[in-house]
């Protein structure tokens, strides 16, 4: 069977499993959407002062040789040594499980880098940002084309730029929604300086839900795909 068509057949068959629904021979207007929680409905929030569930980790998932700490301003970590790895700050299990409601949503946070060692020292730009890790292995990660300091929001859906760790492509909807479904943990990144000592504090960490509800629907070229409204003709894919 042809990609295209793999891929079709098994968002036809998420989105149906999402609604609870049988799609062959099942009247569209009959079928239930996908409920998602209202605009800006937070799914995933980090409480200030507490570092309760967050750790560090490099991006292959092992512990990094120092610790995180917390305060009233957020949580942060310091990589005294200058480790020659990118090092990330992992979400708890508020932002893991199933998180299809957060498609087209947000994640927003803020990084700050609360010192440098090596004045001189320069930011890698190669490594990732924002991680979001599947179940089964695989990730989607996202960068912005510049890494500045302060407040950073990333939509959650195809068109946001994020990358797929088995291709290295762009990802498609089907991709993201794979893996918002099965959302095993979040990282973001705190290690930037790869021949510097620093420290990183991570803050304001939200996730949140784009407050629409999706429903099966086929495009007039026949293809499966996800629409705000619901269609009027008979679903059959």
């Amino acid at each position: 069977m042809p990609r295209d068509a793999l891929r079709l057949a098994a968002l036809a068959l998420l989105v149906a499993a999402a609604a609870g629904q049988n799609l062959l021979g099942k009247s569209a207007e009959s079928a239930d959407p996908i409920k998602a929680p209202s605009a800006g409905d937070v799914l995933g929030k980090m409480t200030a002062g507490n570092a309760e569930g967050w750790s560090l980790a490099f991006l292959n998932g092992e512990a990094p040789p120092f610790t995180l700490t917390s305060d009233a301003n957020g949580i942060s970590a310091s990589d005294t040594a200058g480790t020659d790895a990118h090092w990330y700050f992992v979400g708890p299990a508020a932002f893991s499980g199933d998180m299809r409601a957060a498609y087209n949503g947000k994640l927003t946070f803020s990084i700050v880098q609360l010192s440098v060692a090596d004045a001189k020292a320069k930011k890698d730009l190669k490594a990732p940002l924002v991680v979001l890790q599947a179940e089964c292995g695989h990730y989607l990660w996202w960068s912005p084309a510049t890494l500045g300091s302060g407040a950073t929001t990333v939509m959650l859906n195809e068109d946001a730029g994020w990358k797929d760790s088995r291709t290295g492509r762009a990802a498609g909807v089907m991709d993201v929604l794979g893996v918002l479904s099965h959302l095993s943990h979040i990282k973001i990144r705190g290690g930037f300086f790869k021949t510097s000592a620093e420290t990183t504090r991570l803050s304001g960490v939200q996730l949140m839900a784009s407050g629409r509800s999706w429903y099966p629907c086929c495009t007039l070229s026949n293809e499966v795909d996800l629409c705000q409204k619901k269609p009027t003709a008979w679903f059959n894919p």
